[in-house]
């Protein structure tokens, strides 16, 4: 007994090891091929390494004349990396890859302490091989950091005390100063699942909510707030706005217009050079955003069905739904600006209750698992179909047949 007991946490390390070592070798291979990704992003973060002042401003020239139009944490970040080591196309995009094996590491985790080691081991995996994640953490944008962010605010709200609470939400700001009003879309899922961890009174939370809620506010508009009470001449003019104010970024260019396509400026118009799939409740059901992150999503809905069923782990699942389904609401209702890759914010959750669905379906009965194989099975040929310009679904039904049928016997 001693020695399997043994055994067994050695084999979950080898496990975890290699999911690790498959996410590593999918966002680091080559990745020099990618040349300077983003050039906008590449000319800032060359400019912002030649002064503290280009530095602190986000600032796109070395003459600091105007700033990007995005906040500074993720390309202070990289400018450090640059300083350190030499400015390169690897070096732009080192800090991404690291950030996204960082987050198949932590989705782990989270899983694992909910719902097991294999649930775990399968949610990283299935992080370390969605596509859009990949592609993200190839890049030199934001949005590897922004998903670092959230799992870390995740991590820290299910622990379900009042300053985890707090921390939560501090990390929240960190995230808003990775991507804005992105990050929001989050919060309703990290209080869902810390108000289910909490085994406090209604009195005390609304109590640490406050807190949280202050420090959220603080974290997160300081910078902007720092920025926009510098003399005007004494800082980059704010790109993408007409009054030169921070604020006005993260409200209108990072927020109403990427809602409204009738925000933008005329000379953004038309916008073909964006991912402009029609806005509406089947949105993200469309091949081309769903073949990014919802390749799993029939497996992500069952687990989510069959886990509920569970005694424990509600606090976790609350977190993983809402967070799913606020970022698809935001994104199916997005008709301004609007690109493919901010589907990599929904990897995270639909990977977690994908990992779940493949151990409870195991562990339920041969209806569950033919179930859950059919449904992957038809998802996967209208996705492959779809991009292949069939016209019929028929070939789904003997497939789906063949494989619910192979299923029963093989689990028999």
């Amino acid at each position: 007994m001693a020695a399997g007991s043994t055994k067994t946490p050695r084999i979950e390390t080898a496990c975890f090891l290699a999911v690790l070592g498959i996410a590593a070798a999918l966002r680091f291979w080559r990745l020099e091929d990618n040349g300077f990704g983003s050039t906008y992003y590449a000319a800032a973060v060359r400019s912002m390494t030649e002064g503290a002042r280009l530095f602190f401003y986000n600032a796109f020239d070395p003459a600091g004349f105007l700033s990007i139009d995005k906040p500074p944490v993720a390309f202070w970040i990289q400018a450090a990396f640059v300083a350190l080591f030499g400015y390169s196309g690897w070096m732009l995009h080192l800090p991404q890859a690291l950030a996204g094996v960082a987050s198949v590491a932590i989705l782990r985790g989270l899983v694992r302490r909910a719902f097991g080691p294999t649930a775990g081991l399968l949610a990283a995996l299935l992080l370390a091989t969605t596509p859009i994640a990949v592609a993200v953490d190839r890049s030199n944008n934001a949005d590897s950091w922004l998903v670092l962010f959230l799992l870390l605010a995740a991590s820290a709200a299910l622990r379900g005390s009042g300053l985890s609470l707090v921390a939560s939400m501090a990390l929240l700001g960190v995230a808003f100063n990775v991507k804005m009003l992105a990050a929001f879309a989050c919060g309703p899922a990290l209080l869902a699942g810390w108000l289910i961890a909490s085994p406090r009174g209604w009195s005390r939370r609304l109590g640490w909510m406050t807190a949280a809620a202050a420090v959220l506010v603080a974290v997160s508009l300081s910078w902007s707030i720092a920025y926009d009470l510098t003399p005007r001449d004494s800082r980059p003019y704010v790109s993408s706005t007409s009054g030169n104010s921070m604020l006005e970024l993260v409200v209108v260019h990072n927020g109403l217009q990427r809602f409204d396509r009738h925000l933008l400026p005329t000379s953004r118009l038309p916008f073909e050079t964006y991912d402009a799939v029609p806005v509406g409740p089947l949105r993200l059901a469309q091949p081309m955003l769903a073949g990014q992150a919802g390749w799993f999503l029939p497996l992500a809905v069952l687990g989510l069905v069959l886990a509920c069923r569970r005694d424990s782990g509600h606090a976790s699942l609350a977190l993983w739904s809402v967070w799913a389904l606020t970022y698809g609401i935001v994104y199916s209702a997005a008709g301004g600006i609007f690109h493919a890759y901010y589907l990599s914010t929904m990897a995270p959750p639909l990977a977690a209750l994908a990992g779940v669905s493949c151990v409870e379906v195991w562990r339920r009965s041969l209806v569950y698992l033919a179930l859950g194989l059919a449904l992957c099975a038809a998802w996967q040929i209208y996705l492959a179909g779809a991009a292949q310009g069939w016209t019929s679904a028929w070939p789904a039904v003997p497939l789906v047949a063949l494989l619910a049928a192979g299923a029963s016997q093989w689990r028999g």
